[in-house]
């Protein structure tokens, strides 16, 4: 049986990371879909076109790129790719396929139904009013509860019950705004089984997050209320090219430093003159002047 991976951090950790309202602490978004966000590293450089159809990821485990498709993106890694796409069918269901580790994830919406179908596991999440209210699988099940009166859930589950007053606040960096949960009351909302903000599959440098359908509840959750699915494929490690060294040809001259002359072969100039002034006398008498002639 799968489980639900919390990503939990102490409070520090979090005011150190750089926190992405839509992608998670650490990380840029690069791409903002109406199913989610792809993303990177906040550490990686990243470089996109003049169309913002395709974006370069530059971090230490190699060069990632990152181009639009006809029904979706596609994530190209040194150590694999991470696509997705969209399909709207004609039976008005709407499903998001992922392809990661090779194996591939469904996110249908159909009527008032919502489920993941991954390899070896199913959920079912139920809706109303547009709203995720309920969700069935092999880790449990959890029933919500709208109250009348401002933005309120009570959550039930085989863990207990919360209760939860909601508000909204502004984004940052990015133009709308989200909701903040206010006021909880009862059981950790950890422990009721499902009740996610999103899934991430992450690979390293990059990753995609898919959110949740629409929820005041689980759009205030934040970024340790994920399922988190991680790579099983290691990047490859970097090669390091080294200049191979070229032996000498024993039969190929040298060259020498102008300041050598190990075979005695330059000229000795001797002396030199000053045509101003008379010549040196020649020891043997073989100078014909003794003066330099006027």
């Amino acid at each position: 049986m799968k489980k639900i991976t919390l990503l939990v951090a102490c409070a520090a950790a979090f005011q150190l990371a750089h926190a992405d309202e839509l992608s998670g602490p650490g990380r840029k978004t690069l791409v903002n879909e109406p199913w989610g966000t792809v993303y990177c590293n906040e550490s990686c450089t990243t470089r996109s076109d003049a169309f913002g159809k395709r974006h370069y990821v530059t971090s230490p485990q190699g060069s990632i790129s990152l181009s639009q498709t006809v029904d979706g993106w596609l994530v190209q890694a040194p150590n694999q790719n991470l696509r997705i796409r969209r399909q709207a069918n004609l039976d008005g269901s709407d499903r998001i396929l992922v392809t990661f580790n090779s194996a591939s994830y469904v996110f249908e919406t159909k009527a008032n139904d919502y489920s993941w179908i991954f390899p070896g596991d199913r959920v079912f999440f139920g809706l109303r009013e547009g709203e995720v209210r309920s969700a069935l699988g092999n880790e449990g099940a959890y029933k919500m509860h709208k109250k009348s009166g401002g933005v309120a859930y009570d959550i039930e589950s085989e863990a207990g019950e919360s209760k939860v007053l909601l508000g909204r606040k502004k984004y940052t960096k990015f133009p709308g705004s989200h909701y903040v949960i206010v006021r909880q009351e009862g059981e950790d909302l950890a422990r009721h089984p499902y009740l996610v903000h999103g899934v991430v599959f992450d690979n390293g440098p990059v990753g995609l997050f898919i959110k949740m359908p629409r929820n005041p509840l689980l759009d205030a959750l934040d970024f340790t209320y994920v399922r988190s699915i991680a790579s099983k494929v290691p990047y490859p490690e970097a090669k390091v090219v080294e200049t191979p060294t070229k032996e000498r040809d024993p039969l190929q001259a040298t060259e020498t430093p102008d300041n050598e002359d190990p075979l005695g072969l330059k000229r000795n100039e001797g002396p030199k003159r000053d045509m101003k002034n008379p010549a040196p006398t020649d020891p043997k008498g073989n100078n014909q002047w003794n003066t330099v002639p006027k």
